[in-house]
């Protein structure tokens, strides 16, 4: 089996890479470390590219980068959340990913082609600028995935300060990302 593993930038593709390479795992599988880079349109040029190129060996995506969000409580955010469902925050126009397993809490993530400063949305919510654009890649070669978000900067002041260092850190410490393989594998045999 061949894993994939996907972030938007460079550095959570390093933050990724370095924690799951930390776990020391027997492998009985190929991870392949993804950097689709930002927005949609880059996204699904650089998943499609790589997925033409490669292989057809039997494929798992885990697609795992910070995401946005907004709440109007005040509350802090989950440490992580899984996606279910992917809303296109311009046209409204819904994505249901499949849920192959669930690792932890599910929650539904508006996708933006702009970096999002200020929400129409009155309710608790997640933001990215790429999610859509893996579902379709996804959808298309009939790969099974998950996504996995970490809500690091609430929209706003906090996206205008973003602080990459802090974002990495949050990024590394929490996910498990051993369940998260382990999950994986047992789902993929």
């Amino acid at each position: 089996m061949k894993l994939i593993v996907c972030c938007a930038t460079p550095w959570e593709l390093k933050t990724v890479k370095w924690e799951i390479k930390k776990l020391q795992l027997k492998k009985n599988f190929d991870i392949f470390y993804l950097c689709t880079g930002i927005w949609n349109y880059e996204t699904i040029y650089t998943l499609t590219n790589h997925l033409s190129t490669s292989s057809a060996e039997k494929v798992f995506l885990l697609n795992i980068w910070i995401c946005w969000y907004q709440n109007s409580n005040g509350s802090t955010p989950p440490n992580f959340i899984q996606i279910w469902r992917i809303k296109n925050i311009h046209t409204n126009k819904e994505l249901l990913p499949p849920l192959p397993f669930i690792l932890w809490e599910i929650k539904s993530c508006y996708c933006s082609e702009n970096i999002v400063l200020e929400s129409q949305i009155n309710e608790e919510s997640y933001f990215d600028m790429e999610s859509r654009g893996i579902e379709i890649v996804t959808n298309k070669f009939n790969i099974p995935h998950i996504f996995i978000k970490v809500p690091y900067d609430r929209i706003g002041q906090e996206t205008k300060n973003f602080n990459k260092e802090e974002a990495c850190n949050k990024l590394a410490n929490n996910i498990d990302y051993e369940k998260v393989i382990t999950t994986i594998l047992d789902y993929s045999e």
